[in-house]
């Protein structure tokens, strides 16, 4: 694998460590200030965010491959015209967005904070600067999109990281002087117009040619809607998978609900993001690769980068799925960990699935197949329309769980066809050998170490004591992990070095 994708895949994963950190240590302090059913207010608003954000999706994307692919051919002219027409259409998409925000946000903030009423004032006037922040928001990510074709990963992932932590703290800090919700979106939009002018800047930089370009011609805007659209199309599947749970579980359950959803998938989407951020590199990479059409690379690197996020992923999710409650008792205590583990274990079950479709998803983004990533969303946004009502209504929240779980075999299918009809390899290798075996030593490994718990006096273990147990038995089974893939013949002796050079790097 080729050092400028390891390098990359560092910065992003490095990133993803902030903001999982981010993301994990600031929620108790949210909860303290606004309570269970105020925090799961601001959790709608940030997952508000995340679904806007998935709607531009297919602009993001075509965004990176046509950067890599006009990089490749040295030809900047076209690299601005691209980011100026993405500019454009972001804003205009948006700026109906925040309209209808503002028309409906007496609805909305109704609906929002269901029987908690003395939230309803503070979430109308949270969701007219939510609507500005979308606008800056979708125009921002075209940078970072740029960036990312550009293969410059240690700008793009040390920006998200940045932006996270600081809007964090200031978010913590507005409710602190009693600004509340207003305070905390009110800050995310001022960071994001601040981050558009550095950001800007830095594109100077990196690129010194640069620079908005009208001189967009037909043939690009058909080349950006023939590849944007497909994405679209396909990724509605994901706004379906993010969007329906939460707004089913608001009008079943209301705010507290949504704030045990969240806390439930906090763990588990943070490391998610982790691994995908350290794969989404190789999109840009293999797009670089067809424009220099150089197939026997291609497969090398899908081959090579499934082993090496199979190894990886499979002991933390076993992990976590194994030791859910105990993770969640060590974060948020007993109550939270009784309310949600079930559901944490489950997702970590679905995400482990999920983590099985990065490697094929960004090849068959780079080599332009969006198609069959389409057609695979056409049939999990069916999944999901058909099964999710039906198991939330039947299993509470944990129907969330297990309608990703049924989603993500649709995904499957579409990684066995990538990889025996596209790149032309082993199923076997990619998913029994790689896939299957790592997950059934993980869960071994992990397994043995339950009985340990006995040594504390049944409800009396603290929480520090827990966060010991926790970190003895994850160093103990990483190790003996790693000893096992070191000393026997399961993996080959390239991959092995391959790990060799990422712990050194890492260190």
């Amino acid at each position: 694998m080729p050092k400028r994708l390891l390098k990359n895949a560092s910065y992003s994963a490095a990133g993803q460590v902030v903001n999982m950190a981010v993301s994990i240590l600031f929620v108790p302090a949210y909860i303290y200030f606004l309570g269970i059913e105020g925090y799961g207010i601001y959790s709608f608003f940030l997952m508000l965010f995340g679904w806007i954000t998935m709607i531009q999706a297919g602009i993001d994307p075509a965004v990176i491959r046509m950067t890599a692919k006009y990089a490749a051919m040295s030809d900047q002219p076209k690299i601005n015209a691209l980011v100026t027409a993405s500019i454009i259409f972001q804003i205009s998409v948006a700026s109906l967005i925040g309209v209808v925000f503002f028309l409906s946000s007496d609805y909305l903030a109704s609906f929002i904070v269901k029987n908690e009423i003395s939230f309803l004032h503070e979430t109308k006037v949270a969701l007219y600067y939510a609507g500005a922040n979308i606008v800056i928001l979708m125009w921002r990510n075209v940078y970072v999109a740029f960036f990312m074709g550009l293969q410059r990963y240690d700008i793009s992932s040390v920006y998200d990281a940045l932006f996270n932590l600081v809007a964090s703290l200031l978010a913590i800090v507005a409710v602190w002087f009693g600004f509340g919700i207003v305070g905390m979106i009110a800050t995310r939009l001022v960071i994001n117009i601040l981050s558009i002018v550095v950001l800007h800047n830095v594109a100077k930089k990196v690129e010194p040619s640069f620079g908005f370009s009208l001189t967009i011609s037909k043939e690009l805007l058909k080349e950006i809607y023939d590849y944007a659209s497909w994405i679209v199309a396909g990724r509605m599947n994901r706004l379906a998978i993010n969007a329906l749970p939460p707004i089913l579980i608001n009008t079943y359950v209301g705010p507290s609900g949504i704030a045990y959803f969240n806390i439930a998938t906090r763990i588990v989407m943070a490391l998610n993001n982790l691994l995908s951020s350290a794969t989404n590199v190789i999109f840009p990479f293999v797009s670089e690769l067809v424009t220099l059409q150089d197939a026997e690379r291609t497969r090398s690197a899908y081959l090579s980068a499934n082993r090496l996020l199979s190894l990886v992923s499979a002991p933390l999710y076993c992990f976590g799925v194994i030791y859910s409650w105990d993770l969640l008792y060590f974060w948020l205590g007993s109550d939270v960990a009784d309310n949600a583990w079930l559901l944490m274990g489950i997702f970590f079950v679905g995400y482990y699935l999920t983590s099985a479709s990065m490697v094929p998803s960004n090849f068959a983004l780079g080599m332009g197949n969006v198609k069959l990533l389409a057609f695979t969303g056409f049939i999990q946004t069916a999944i999901i329309v058909v099964t999710l009502p039906l198991l939330l209504k039947t299993f509470g929240i944990e129907g969330a769980g297990l309608n990703l779980i049924l989603f993500e075999f649709a995904s499957i299918v579409m990684g066995i066809i990538i990889t025996t009809k596209i790149i032309g390899a082993s199923n076997f290798t990619f998913w029994i050998r790689d896939r299957l075996l790592m997950l059934l030593i993980s869960s071994g490994i992990f397994s043995m170490f339950i009985p340990l718990k006995n040594i504390f006096p049944q409800g009396v273990i603290t929480r520090v004591e827990m966060a010991v147990y926790l970190g003895c038995v994850f160093l103990l089974g990483m190790a003996i992990y790693v000893v096992i893939l070191m000393k026997t013949n399961l993996v080959d002796h390239e991959t092995k070095s391959r790990l060799v050079k990422i712990v050194k790097k890492s260190s």
